[in-house]
C-alpha cells in the first residue's frame, strides 16, 4: 500500500523501501556505513560547539545540516569516484605497464601487441599447446598418407575435424587459417586472410555429417602436413612469450569492461546533488535566521 506522495505506508513497506534505498546507496537518506555515522557526529559536535544554544530549533537544524553535509559529501565522491574510473579505464595500458614494472622492450611489445590486436589466447589455447606438444613428439616424415595422421596423432586429427566444424569450413580452409596464423605479422591479419580465404572457397561446401575419420581422409595429405607443422610451431611460440606480456594481456582483458557510471545514472546523480546543494543552503540560512532570534 502506498500514500498520496507514492511511497509505502505499511510499517513492512517502508521496511522494504528503506533496504531498497541502502541497497543503491549513494542516494539513501541514511547513513549507509560506520564511518559516516562518525562523521556526522564529528561534525555535529563541532556545529553545536560554535552554534551554542538553549533553542530546541537550533539543535533541529544543526541536525539537519550535519545530515545534508554528510550526504552531499557521499554524492560527490561517487561522482568523482566515476570520473576517476573512467581515468583509469582510459590509461588502464599505461597504469598495468607501470604496476608490472614492465621494461622499455616489453613495453614495446605491449604497445605492438595492442596497435596488432594480438590475440594471446588464441596462442597459449591449453587444447592447442596439448596438441602442439604432441606433434612436437613425432616425426613428421612417418605421416605418408591421411590414415597415418590417424594412427599416430588422434588429438591432432581431433582438434582440426573440431575446428574446422566451429568454422564450418572443410579442414583443408581451415588449415589455411593456421597457416596464416603461422605467417602474418598479427592475429588480426591472419583472421582477415581466413575470411578471404573462406569467402574465396565457397565450392568446397563444408559437411556437417562427416565424422572425423572420414574428413580426415578426404583431406590431401600436403594439407595436413602444413596443418601439423602450424599446430606444432605454436608450442615455440608461447615460450617466446615474455611472462610479464602474457600478465598484462590477460589484466587488460579484465579491465576492458565499462567501469563509468552510465549518462542516465549520472544525471540522477546530479540532480540529487543539486537537491542537497539546495537544502543545505536553505538550512543554513535558517539557522544564522534562527541565531538572530
Amino acid at each position: 500500500m502506498k500514500n498520496s506522495n507514492g511511497g509505502p505506508v505499511t510499517k513492512s513497506g517502508k521496511l522494504t523501501s528503506s533496504k531498497n534505498a541502502l541497497k543503491h546507496g549513494a542516494t539513501s537518506k541514511h547513513f549507509i556505513n560506520e564511518n559516516e555515522v562518525h562523521e556526522y557526529e564529528q561534525l555535529l559536535s563541532k556545529l553545536q560547539k560554535t552554534y551554542s544554544s538553549d533553542n530546541p530549533l537550533v539543535s533541529m537544524q544543526l541536525e539537519r545540516i550535519a545530515k545534508i553535509k554528510i550526504q552531499l559529501e557521499r554524492i560527490n565522491q561517487v561522482i568523482n569516484a566515476s570520473f576517476e574510473m573512467t581515468e583509469i579505464q582510459n590509461n588502464i595500458d599505461v597504469i598495468l605497464m607501470n604496476k608490472l614494472q614492465m621494461s622499455e622492450d616489453q613495453q614495446s611489445q605491449a604497445t605492438e601487441m595492442i596497435a596488432s590486436n594480438i590475440d594471446l589466447d588464441q596462442i597459449v589455447n591449453e587444447e592447442r599447446m596439448k596438441v602442439s606438444k604432441e606433434l612436437n613428439q613425432l616425426s613428421f616424415e612417418t605421416f605418408n598418407n591421411p590414415q597415418s595422421f590417424l594412427d599416430q596423432a588422434p588429438p591432432f586429427c581431433k582438434y582440426l575435424h573440431g575446428k574446422a566444424k566451429e568454422h564450418q569450413v572443410p579442414i583443408s580452409t581451415y588449415i589455411t587459417y593456421e597457416e596464416s596464423m603461422n605467417n602474418s605479422q598479427s592475429d588480426l591479419e591472419a583472421k582477415i586472410h581466413f575470411r578471404l580465404i573462406k569467402f574465396m572457397s565457397l565450392e568446397e561446401k563444408f559437411n556437417p555429417l562427416q565424422n572425423t575419420t572420414e574428413a580426415i581422409l578426404t583431406t590431401p595429405l600436403e594439407d595436413l602436413l602444413v596443418g601439423a607443422k602450424s599446430i606444432a610451431s605454436a608450442i615455440h611460440k608461447m615460450k617466446k612469450i615474455d611472462s610479464k606480456l602474457f600478465i598484462f594481456s590477460q589484466l587488460r582483458n579484465v579491465n576492458q569492461s565499462p567501469v563509468s557510471l552510465d549518462f542516465d545514472v549520472l544525471d540522477k546523480l546530479y540532480r540529487y546533488q543539486t537537491t542537497l546543494q539546495r537544502q543545505l543552503s536553505t538550512c543554513i540560512g535558517e539557522l544564522l535566521a534562527l541565531n538572530k532570534i
